[in-house]
């Protein structure tokens, strides 16, 4: 609880909280980025706040938060795959 009310702007870090422990019937199953865009945030401000919170907590990441890191993983590997070819490209 005092992760909320100690925080900067305790609505963001509720649903923070919400999205680290995998509330489902709370979040609408509705994406951090979507639910970013509902409260007019940054995509990744209610990410830092659920990773923040479970790391605090010695949480693993919920089932919500898998489906952001899936997304930065494959985010990674393409920007693996364009630099790669840009590189092969200029040689």
């Amino acid at each position: 609880m005092s992760y909320i009310t100690e925080a900067d702007n305790p609505g963001t870090a509720a649903w923070g909280v919400v999205y680290a422990l995998g509330l489902i019937s709370v979040s609408g199953n509705v994406t951090m980025r979507e639910k970013g865009r509902e409260l007019g945030l940054s995509s990744g401000t209610i990410s830092h706040h659920a990773k923040k919170f479970g790391r605090m907590a010695g949480l693993p990441p919920s089932a919500l938060m898998q489906g952001e890191d899936r997304v930065t993983k494959a985010r990674e590997a393409r920007q693996k795959v364009v630099a790669g070819a840009t590189e092969a490209a200029t040689h």
